[in-house]
């Protein structure tokens, strides 16, 4: 093929098909051709597919070599869109052989027209159902291979037109949200909840990845708006209760054994079995806890004894008193593990009826619980110490802020307790304890307004009865341990080097401290905590 100033080529371009430029200059580097966006490139004679054999405008006249081009491609893509391939196809389909494009265009229209020639070039390029180039020209595909090759791309159409429905749905659904979900939006509302929930992580077909980022739908933020405009998610939702599929109703059959059994222990006994129950009534118990706070599970009660001496009950709701073995109650509270406080609320272990009232350490009310009883020497030395299943009547049961305001009034019962806390807390000093004071944060969202407070100074009460709840876990470790009852352990080995805190809290000391910890193992043999 030879190539000369001003004559219309058609080459391949890999993103946009075949295009047309103007041949501007040969040389040895290749073919310099004028496009019809006026941008200039150079193609080597091979990339070069069709040429017309006389100039279509002067390389004098730049304008005039671009309206050139962009008439031309204009006239041969009107050309191309009359041409038809299958028509074509079956006229030819018969006779398997190459063909060449002048024959084809025989065939088809008229030959000895270049622009008419040029557009089936671009019509064969762009469509390979029909017809398929080889070294030695065109050739017809079988007409089996030809009927699957039109089955695929309809179904590509069909899905593509499907693909647009689905994002012109989510588009709709965010304008005006739609009263019942559409079906096309119904058909992956789960797997628009995986995306939001687990992010990275999710696990979806990358054809919806793919289509969701190119709908602009894969920001986090928007894609959650959009749930919470169907319906699906509440604006304050918490993901991190879904992700790791956290319960948050109980079943009619759980709901159901709670019932009867606070109906069935409305009142204890008021003579407990003295074999198994010890009845400690006569004692001052108090229940000081969170603000807001309404499953109790803890509380306290001290006696001055003679010698500087002083005894020291931890009570702890006794929760399987009341639930038996492999009951449904016992099987909700395995799966659950624990209680979950969050700043707008709690999902609780247990049903409210019975975590907030028939276990819960109200005040007035009469309470099964397992204590650790502990009498404490002037120094904060344990004299000796016993687990104890008892019976107690809740004194008191308030709040930090109610304790820190009577222990500043001079109320003479938490006045002793604070003494003991204290005692307490410097005998961990001189063992070796790391007594870390750091301002804290606390966070509620009330009303769907998120409140954080940076709290600098610690509630007294709640700094003593952490104290009390320190103690008594670490005595109950030690029970354990020598009396060979299984339990699991928390073990942390001491670091290497002494920590220095100081009295106030430095940041900076602080994060140095926390690199230095051995990291903590929970084991169901016993160790030392060598921070506490």
């Amino acid at each position: 093929m030879n190539f000369f100033a001003g004559q219309a080529v058609e080459f391949s371009d890999k993103e946009s098909g075949l295009r047309i430029g103007i041949v501007m200059s040969i040389s040895g580097k290749g073919v310099r051709v004028l496009l019809a966006n006026r941008k200039e490139t150079t193609l080597t004679e091979r990339a070069i597919l069709h040429a017309t054999s006389l100039a279509r405008s002067s390389t004098s006249d730049i304008d005039r070599c671009v309206t050139a081009a962009q008439e031309l491609d204009e006239r041969r893509r009107t050309m191309a869109a009359a041409i038809d391939l299958e028509q074509l196809h079956a006229l030819l389909a018969d006779d398997i052989r190459p063909y060449s494009l002048s024959e084809l265009a025989d065939f088809s229209g008229d030959s000895s027209d270049e622009d008419f020639s040029a557009a089936l070039l671009r019509r064969l390029h762009g469509d390979s159902c029909y017809f398929r180039e080889k070294k030695d020209g065109w050739h017809p595909v079988s007409r089996a291979e030809m009927e699957e090759t039109k089955a695929r791309a309809e179904r590509r159409s069909a899905q593509e037109a499907e693909d647009e429905a689905f994002l012109a749905d989510m588009k709709a659904a965010w304008e005006q949200p739609p009263k019942e979900l559409p079906p096309r939006l119904a058909e992956h509302i789960d797997h628009l909840v995986d995306i939001v929930v687990k992010g990275e992580k999710s696990v979806v077909s990358r054809k919806l990845h793919d289509l969701l980022q190119k709908g602009g739908w894969m920001a986090p933020r928007k894609l959650f708006t959009l749930l919470v405009k169907l319906g699906r998610f509440d604006p304050d939702e918490n993901l991190l209760v879904i992700e790791h599929q956290v319960p948050t109703e109980f079943d009619s059959v759980v709901i159901a054994e709670a019932d009867a059994l606070k109906t069935s222990h409305h009142t204890l006994s008021s003579q407990p079995d003295s074999s198994t129950r010890q009845d400690l009534r006569d004692l001052p118990v108090w229940a000081i806890d969170s603000v807001g706070t309404r499953d109790r599970d803890d509380a306290f009660s001290i006696r001055q004894a003679s010698g500087g001496t002083t005894t020291l009950w931890v009570h702890i709701t006794d929760v399987a008193s009341f639930i038996r073995p492999d009951s449904a109650l016992d099987r909700e509270g395995l799966r659950r593990g624990t209680s979950i406080y969050m700043p707008d609320g709690n999902i609780p272990m247990l049903p409210s009826n019975l975590s907030e009232d028939l276990m819960s350490l109200n005040e007035g009310a009469e309470r099964h619980v397992i204590s650790i009883h502990m009498i404490v020497d002037a120094v904060g030395s344990i004299v000796e110490y016993a687990p104890v299943i008892g019976i107690v009547r809740v004194t008191r049961a308030i709040d930090y802020q109610e304790g820190d305001r009577l222990v500043s009034a001079g109320e003479p019962y938490l006045i002793a307790a604070m003494e003991l806390a204290a005692r307490l807390r410097e005998k961990r000093k001189a063992d070796g304890a790391l007594i870390i004071s750091r301002p804290e944060l606390e966070i509620r969202a009330i009303d769907g307004v998120v409140q954080i407070v940076r709290k600098f100074e610690k509630s007294s009460t709640a700094e003593m009865v952490a104290e009390f709840m320190i103690w008594a876990n670490h005595l109950a470790a030690l029970w354990c341990r020598d009396h060979g009852v299984p339990a699991l352990y928390r073990i942390q080995e001491k670091p290497e080097q002494i920590i220095e805190m100081g009295e106030k809290f430095d940041a900076v000391r602080f994060y140095q401290a926390i690199r230095q910890f051995k990291r903590t193992v929970i084991s169901t043999k016993p160790g030392r905590h060598g921070c506490l």
